[in-house]
């Protein structure tokens, strides 16, 4: 095997051991040094779509891997975020937060999810952090369909149509500061936002004003939403 193929396999190797890591970091120091990459403490994940051949020449030190025929990076270093990302235009890319180098592998697993989460979207860069209700609420479609018969019944009384504006009027309310910002993100006057504002409180009442009812009930939209998006025989507004 000529030099060029032996880097490869143990860059593979290297990153085989970045994602199984259970504490004792000893052969990994060694697969490190083998290629010589400074061992950090912390770690940060890149996925990507595309094929992992012909890929463009990422800045050094970015270690690439294959993780469910996902093409993946894990940079030792959240600067070297931006030069990844620059070369990776026209692509859709999901990046992980910044871990501890031993949550790598459950790092990954998260953004590769969110890569296949937001696989219709258009090509981009999307990131984890902002996607955290999301991926929590997709683990389990029992929970959502449960949470979702506990705390939506009352949009039930309404048609198809006014179930998904009230749906999508409910969670805004509910993740906004104001009615200004909560209509400005419908797209819609606020006028129009406290007409609606006012049929959803004669359906849900005094339970808007319960903390963890109004958790739930956001965690219960979005979790729909997604089942909706995905086709499981449900409905976003449904």
């Amino acid at each position: 095997m000529n030099a060029i193929g032996n880097d490869i396999r143990k860059f593979e190797r290297l990153f085989a051991a970045l994602l199984s890591e259970s504490g004792d970091s000893g052969g990994l120091a060694k697969l490190a040094l083998a290629v010589r990459w400074p061992l950090p403490e912390t770690v940060q994940v890149v996925a990507l779509t595309g094929k992992h051949h012909g890929l463009p020449k990422f800045p050094p030190g970015v270690v690439i891997g294959i993780q469910r025929d996902i093409v993946c990076l894990i940079l030792p270093n959240s600067e070297l975020l931006p030069g990844a990302l620059q070369v990776l235009a026209g692509r859709r890319v999901a990046v992980g937060p910044v871990v501890m180098r031993r949550e790598a592998g459950r790092s990954l697993m998260w953004t590769c999810r969110l890569l296949e989460l937001t696989s219709g979207g258009s090509p981009g860069v999307v990131h984890v952090s902002d996607y955290l209700t999301e991926l929590l609420v997709q683990q389990d479609d029992f929970l959502i369909r449960a949470m979702a018969a506990r705390w939506l019944n009352p949009l039930s009384r309404l048609t198809q149509k006014q179930r998904r504006w009230m749906s999508e009027t409910l969670l805004a309310l509910l993740g906004s500061d104001n009615a200004t910002a909560a209509a400005r993100s419908l797209n819609i006057h606020v006028q129009t936002l406290h007409y609606r504002k006012r049929q959803i409180e004669k359906l849900f009442g005094s339970v808007l004003d319960q903390p963890c009812a109004r958790l739930e009930i956001v965690l219960a939209l979005k979790g729909r939403k997604l089942l909706a998006e995905r086709g499981d025989g449900i409905d976003a507004g449904s």
